[in-house]
């Protein structure tokens, strides 16, 4: 674990553990699924709550929800800046009017990456300022499930707030996203 003084990401290729970027899952019953091969295998699993800890199921409950939905916005939010790269490499050889301002306004939603990207297909940092992007948000998304992630308790005032600001955030920029796409398939 970095934050608590452990090894380096990467440090024995192969043999270190890699960094979580999804919620854990709650407790519960779950089956296993594992396809090699064309042939599948089931195994169920349950998953207990460590006994020591004294959070009230409504709290973990609200805690894997939030973590979740975070999680799946984020998700959504970097598959819509993916296409709109897409769409925007698609459009370069247009040069109609219509062509260019929509490319315009992709490019104000789903800038290219600079020094780096995206962080090779990760999700690391905080939310740039100004208006909300598709990776800005999904960034968002992401810190803010991540946050919860620390441990078994409820999801404190704080936390909930960065949740909510990144909720508007995904929403504006996905509403956003959906009204260039349409414009997309009118050209």
């Amino acid at each position: 674990e970095p934050r608590a003084g452990g090894g380096a990401t990467g440090a024995v290729p192969g043999h270190t553990y890699p960094r979580v970027e999804a919620p854990w899952a709650p407790p519960g019953r779950y089956i296993v699924r594992l396809t090699v091969n064309g042939e599948e295998f089931r195994q169920p699993l349950t998953l207990r709550l460590d006994p020591r800890v004294t959070t009230s199921e409504a709290d973990l409950d609200r805690l894997a929800s939030l973590s979740l939905e975070m999680y799946d916005g984020a998700v959504a939010a970097r598959e819509a800046y993916e296409r709109a790269r897409e769409l925007v490499a698609a459009l370069e050889g247009d040069e109609t009017r219509e062509a260019a301002e929509l490319r315009a306004q992709l490019e104000e939603l789903a800038p290219a990456p600079r020094g780096g990207g995206f962080g090779g297909g990760r999700f690391r940092g905080a939310a740039p300022s100004g208006p909300p992007t598709l990776d800005g948000v999904s960034q968002e998304l992401m810190t803010a499930a991540m946050a919860m992630q620390e441990a078994d308790v409820a999801p404190t005032a704080r936390q909930v707030a960065a949740c909510d600001q990144a909720r508007s955030r995904y929403q504006g920029a996905m509403e956003r996203w959906r009204a260039l796409q349409a414009r997309a398939q009118g050209l």
